[in-house]
């Protein structure tokens, strides 16, 4: 509890000294983003960044044109209840915040999994079901959408949203708009287009893609062979609720989440 107390309030100080902070909820792929951004601040300034994906290097290098950003997920709201999640954004006050969100259902299901396979390793290994986890208390669906509201419109904070569906099908678009929002000046767009190609993930294809077992509780599991015209979600983690899980999540979602999340509402564009 002391360590976890220290390194909040490291991570708060953190963003009270930025100009901006990229926020996200865990497993809804801030690190993908940030290595986007990363790669494009050192295109377009030409700098001679050593630490590949540290921001705070790469402000060092230029203050004058690259801002300080900084990065979290707002005092790990994964391990909150749904009344413990801050609605105030005291430490962001006047600041810029780029907000990366997910489709909630894939968050939490990959929550589930890295959880039950993998939770080990912080020792809150979960022996519950799917099913079991989207309604427990502390780190819950509700709690999920509670954090998604909290970011939706906070006073005295700028909030730029990305959805982590857009960024994939047009990510030099999405860095672009992103890189405005943050102040970075006049922002190339043949930067953009060259940042997605030297990043991981963004510019892979199916012949430089690095092969990773498929056994690591951070990759998506497979839709099984034949499957996928079966009149089931296409999203492997979708594939994984049961039919009243769908529903539930389903009416979760469109009674909660607020207009700033469009994307996930009924009728938005979704699997």
């Amino acid at each position: 509890m002391l360590k976890d107390f220290f390194s909040n309030l490291r991570q708060r100080r953190k963003v009270i000294d930025s100009d901006a902070t990229l926020i996200a909820y865990p497993r809804c792929g801030l690190n993908r983003l940030r290595d986007l951004l990363w790669n494009f601040i050192v295109i377009q300034e030409k700098l001679p960044a050593k630490r590949r994906g540290d921001l705070t290097e790469l402000w060092k290098l230029n203050k004058t044109r690259v801002p300080r950003i900084a990065l979290g997920n707002d005092e790990e709201p994964q391990n909150k209840f749904p009344d413990e999640i801050r609605m105030d954004k005291v430490a962001h006050e006047g600041k810029k915040v780029v907000f990366l969100a997910r489709d909630p259902r894939n968050v939490i299901a990959s929550l589930y999994y890295r959880r039950s396979r993998r939770g080990y390793i912080d020792s809150n290994y979960y022996w519950g079901t799917l099913s079991d986890f989207i309604k427990e208390g502390e780190g819950s669906f509700e709690t999920l959408l509670t954090y998604y509201a909290s970011w939706a419109d906070p006073e005295r904070v700028k909030v730029h949203h990305i959805s982590y569906e857009k960024l994939h099908e047009d990510p030099a678009t999405e860095l672009f708009e992103a890189a405005k929002f943050l102040g970075i000046q006049k922002p190339s767009r043949e930067a953009c287009d060259r940042a997605v190609v030297q990043t991981p993930t963004f510019g892979e294809t199916p012949d430089t893609a690095p092969s990773i077992p498929r056994k690591s509780a951070y990759l998506e599991p497979e839709i099984p062979t034949g499957e996928g015209d079966d009149g089931k979600p296409k999203e492997p983690y979708l594939r994984e609720f049961n039919d009243t899980d769908l529903l539930w999540l389903r009416a979760q979602m469109d009674a909660f989440l607020p207009p700033e999340f469009p994307f996930y509402k009924k009728d938005g564009t979704e699997g």
